[in-house]
């Protein structure tokens, strides 16, 4: 069903950004022939489930985890991500939303003798702005600060439920805000709208839908030109977590404030100009994390190919602006954005993916290795070409036969909190290792040497019987050597976690 977002027709709501599906020879048509970005970027949606990265952040539903220091995750013991501390977060924004929009609760009327609804105290009309023709002045001279503390407000939440509710109604202002934003918006959005009501620049109830095609996000939280796929994705957040990094990002840049200022106290990397070129990102792309990518492919010098390029390959598809990437990776990263774009006339999108494939292969070689991290210093795209060539071929033609092994016993199962079940089975077989490195297209096929002579271990982690990771042990230390998803991405939050469970619970009870 067709639905319209800013008075446009939006044709692939519900069909999510997954690379899995996008390798397509149209796509490549971009360069040479007059293809629109609109139009190469219909070849990146599905009806597959949203793209992870974007539901967790990176891990970063916490705006000010990068400040946090997180160690290497797969040194379990030194992993600093506490669940629990996480869950109480969760718990305590649901209740204090679901206090302020149940006004006629009958367990608060008992608690406090009063309705909810008579304590919300009307604003008038002059306390708002209405001109979106005509701003006026930023919403406050210390916009980042004031957004670094109300953040910090609300994941503080524990005795101060009461104060913030009572803080709220008061920005709020009339029930019949809260009814004109639950009726015009989904449930998520909702919920932001209203835990950010002190960043409101207009009355709710001055909004006329269709009126100059301007949404009621865009209504409340916009002075200025924002990104709206930052605080309104097609995204449905697990557990209805608040995407605070995004919202606080779209709240800065269409308030006149500045991300750089703001990067220091939230933990962010944001280079100089990056905003500028947020601002230039197409309203095709429907995922933040694209977005992030697409601005710091333009600020390196690059184009619509480049993005492209870059988006076929799902391990390069990161936040460039978040911290808690290993810092060999970013440098990877940025020195393989610039490669791609300095070579972008000599080479071919079909040569393109090959060379990305055979550069992220390359390094994640090193990285389990411990050798020297790759890098682009020296290589011409003649050499580069042929030694991706040469490197694939030589995956191509080795051939373990159905080679069999020895299970060392470490499979488990596990059912998390809401009811779904994760396994991870350990491949025994040449033929298995074959056909996990087809579906996650990596290279774990050629690691039958390895598992029969004892030096790995290879394990399928699986959500609900859909391949996951792929995980690497060292049998002899029983450390996880590596973990990696389709096309040699990197673990996600929720992933690690998991993988973590498993080894506190199997590998270190051995």
């Amino acid at each position: 069903m067709k639905q319209k977002k800013d008075g446009k027709n939006i044709q692939n709501w519900h069909r999510p950004y997954n690379p899995k599906y996008r390798l397509k020879t149209r796509a490549y048509k971009l360069k040479n022939e007059r293809v629109s970005l609109d139009e190469s970027l219909d070849e990146f949606f599905t009806k597959e489930v949203p793209h992870e990265y974007d539901a967790y952040w990176n891990s970063l539903w916490n705006p000010m985890a990068s400040l946090a220091a997180v160690k290497d995750w797969h040194n379990h013991d030194a992993d600093e991500y506490h669940i629990d501390e996480e869950a109480i977060y969760n718990y305590n924004l649901k209740n204090l939303y679901k206090s302020i929009i149940e006004p006629n609760n009958p367990v608060l009327d008992i608690q406090e003798g009063i309705s909810l609804k008579s304590k919300i105290v009307p604003k008038t009309e002059d306390q708002f702005s209405n001109n979106l023709k005509h701003p006026g002045p930023t919403f406050s001279e210390n916009l980042e600060e004031e957004l670094y503390e109300h953040f910090k407000f609300l994941t503080g939440l524990s005795s101060n439920v009461e104060e913030a509710r009572e803080f709220l109604l008061e920005k709020i202002g009339s029930f019949e805000n809260i009814e004109l934003i639950q009726k015009n918006s989904n449930p998520s959005l909702a919920k932001t709208i209203i835990l950010f009501a002190n960043f409101w620049v207009n009355n709710p109830m001055s909004w006329k839908p269709g009126i100059k095609d301007v949404s009621l996000v865009v209504h409340l939280f916009s002075k200025y030109n924002s990104p709206v796929v930052l605080i309104d994705s097609p995204v449905e957040y697990r557990h209805n977590q608040i995407p605070f990094k995004w919202v606080c990002w779209y709240i800065i840049i269409g308030q006149g404030g500045s991300l750089k200022k703001a990067a220091p106290l939230f933990g962010w990397i944001i280079p100089s100009k990056f905003q500028h070129y947020l601002l230039k990102v197409p309203k095709d792309i429907q995922y933040p994390i694209q977005a992030c990518v697409y601005a710091e492919v333009l600020r390196l010098g690059g184009n619509d190919v480049d993005f492209v390029r870059v988006a076929f390959n799902e391990s390069l598809m990161i936040d460039p602006t978040e911290r808690n990437h290993n810092e060999d990776y970013l440098v990877f990263w940025t020195t393989t954005m610039v490669w791609l774009i300095t070579n972008r006339d000599r080479i071919t999108n079909a040569e393109s993916r090959m060379v990305l494939s055979w550069a992220v292969h390359l390094y994640t070689e090193s990285r389990r290795d411990h050798a020297t991290v790759f890098s682009w210093k020296g290589r011409g795209v003649v050499n580069t070409l042929n030694q991706a060539s040469q490197y694939f071929e030589e995956i191509n033609r080795r051939d373990w036969g159905n080679y069999k092994w020895n299970s060392h016993d470490w499979n488990w199962e596990h059912i998390d909190e809401t009811d779904l079940q994760w396994t991870i089975e350990e491949l025994t077989s040449s033929d298995e290792l074959y056909e996990e490195s087809m579906y996650m297209q990596h290279c774990v096929k050629t690691y039958s040497g390895r598992c029969i002579s004892g030096t790995s271990a290879i394990f399928s982690l699986k959500l609900e019987g859909e391949r996951k990771l792929t995980i690497e042990i060292a049998p002899q230390s029983k450390k996880v050597v590596q973990a990696l998803g389709e096309f040699n991405r990197m673990a996600e939050s929720r992933e690690k976690e998991i993988v973590k469970l498993w080894a506190e619970s199997v590998l270190d009870n051995q």
